[in-house]
C-alpha cells in the first residue's frame, strides 16, 4: 500500500483494539507519535495516552516522508 502525505494516512483506535481520543488532536494528546526513521516516518498509536499504561506501538512506516509532512492532524481519521 502506497500512502502520500497530505491524503492518505489514517489509523482508527477502535480497529486497533480499542482506545480513546478526548480531543481534536491525536498528535498533540500524544495518542500518535511520528518518530523520524532513517527511511521516512514510522507512525507509532498509544491508545490510552501518554499517561496510561499500554505505551506506543508501532502502526506503519511511512517511506521518504518526514514527521513533518504528516504531522497534521488532518492526516488522520479517528
Amino acid at each position: 500500500m502506497q500512502f502520500v502525505a497530505q491524503g492518505d494516512v489514517a489509523a482508527d483506535l477502535e480497529a486497533l483494539g480499542g482506545g480513546s481520543l478526548s480531543g481534536e488532536d491525536a498528535i498533540a494528546d500524544g495518542i500518535v507519535v511520528l518518530a523520524e526513521m532513517d527511511a521516512g516516518t514510522m507512525v507509532e498509536i498509544d491508545r490510552d495516552g501518554p499517561d496510561g499504561g499500554s505505551g506506543l506501538q508501532p502502526l506503519l512506516m511511512v517511506e521518504n516522508v518526514t514527521p513533518e509532512e504528516l504531522e497534521n492532524p488532518e492526516n488522520f481519521i479517528f
